[in-house]
């Protein structure tokens, strides 16, 4: 059973280090293969990613090639 995150923990991690640490890795890649930026965005805020921060990933994530 993994600790929870603390916001103090997760100031050193990267985001993928966050989602595993917080058992939410899953979640998000669900949520990624959906394209569901409503959940992306609500996993990510679970793991103290700024609200600047999260509009940028999700962007960059969903971003398509035309």
């Amino acid at each position: 059973m993994k600790k929870e995150l603390t916001e103090k923990d997760a100031a050193g991690m990267t985001i993928n280090e966050r989602l595993y640490h917080a058992d939410l890795l899953k979640d998000f890649e669900e949520s990624l293969s959906q394209r569901d930026k409503l959940n992306l965005e609500s996993v990510l805020k679970k793991v103290f990613i700024s609200k600047e921060h999260i509009a940028f990933v999700i962007n960059q994530l969903l971003k398509t090639d035309k």
